[in-house]
């Protein structure tokens, strides 16, 4: 449970058109995800806390928060000694005029020009001390201090490389962490494998002659398929002997793939002088696992349905 004083700071993270009551932040589990700069004057208005913040900043930030949510399981907690937690920790400048060089120090330590990927894939680490604390420590900046995506895009590039580095091994790896912020990779069990997989985030449904296509009109939802197919044999090498066909009078299930649907997408709006990106709740969004996901075009946040692969545009 949080303190008055780290749920009052929490609190403080959230746009004020989005802010829960502190009762209701405070029965979140865990550490709070960064300690606000310290506050100067801000060159714009507190009631809007976004306005006049860089939306290539936010977009930057916004998109690694997305991918952020694609982290393996096996993917440790933060803790306070990790190198991400100890940039988090850092309080703020006492001048506000010194928020980019306290930023730059703290960052460059782990994201300076020419730090390895592989490095920083090391220490990626989840929740409120991890990657998804950062981008809301950087946020803070952003808002308080007016830090421009132009001066952070180096350093959060090679953040989303590396997170998307560790997606892509952590589908095959389980990474168990060392005292030294050094995980070292061992081999996925088939068994837990077999377990965690599924066909409707792993697999399109593959064609052979136990599928049957049905029609659907071009302003259905979704599509529909017919008869289905056991995890094992997905998961198999292809054998060289084609399937046997199926028994007369065998019982198909009709199942619905969303994978294929058809999907609307949401523009998010905000308030005048606000971005869809500064006012959405981001943290939130990754601690109540919603039912949707996000993404941003040109400065525009949009949502969607999950396991959607055709987007209508708006």
């Amino acid at each position: 449970m949080l303190t008055l004083g780290e749920t009052r700071a929490f609190s403080l993270i959230l746009p004020s058109t989005q802010r829960l009551s502190l009762t209701a932040i405070s029965n979140f589990q865990g550490s709070p995800p960064s300690k606000r700069p310290k506050s100067g004057k801000r060159p714009w208005a507190s009631a809007h806390p976004e306005q006049g913040a860089d939306g290539h900043a936010l977009a930057l930030l916004a998109n690694i928060t997305c991918v952020a949510q694609e982290l393996p399981l096996q993917i440790p907690e933060a803790e306070e000694h990790d190198e991400i937690a100890r940039i988090i920790l850092a309080e703020g400048p006492e001048d506000p005029s010194e928020g980019w060089e306290h930023l730059y120090h703290g960052l460059n330590r782990l994201l300076g020009y020419g730090a390895d990927i592989e490095d920083i894939a090391h220490c990626v680490r989840h929740r409120p001390l991890g990657v998804e604390g950062l981008t809301w420590y950087i946020h803070g900046f952003v808002i308080d201090y007016g830090i421009t995506g132009r001066l952070l895009e180096g350093k959060l590039e090679r953040l989303l490389k590396a997170i998307e580095h560790v997606n892509q091994r952590g589908r095959h790896t389980i990474a168990s962490v060392s005292p030294d912020c050094s995980p070292e990779v061992l081999p996925v069990r088939d068994d837990l494998l077999l377990r965690e997989l599924t066909l409707s985030d792993t697999f399109p449904p593959p064609s052979s002659p136990r599928m049957q296509s049905v029609n659907t009109d071009d302003n259905d939802d979704d599509i529909e398929y017919i008869g289905t197919l056991p995890l094992s044999d997905a998961i198999a090498p292809a054998r060289q002997d084609p399937s046997p066909p199926i028994p007369p009078g065998t019982p198909v299930i009709s199942r619905r793939v969303s994978e294929k649907s058809k999907c609307k997408q949401h523009v998010v709006s905000a308030p005048p002088s606000q971005t869809g990106i500064g006012a959405y709740p981001f943290l939130l969004h990754v601690e109540e696992h919603m039912a949707w996901e996000f993404s941003s075009r040109s400065g525009t946040l949009l949502l969607h349905a999950r396991r959607c692969e055709k987007l209508q545009p708006q």
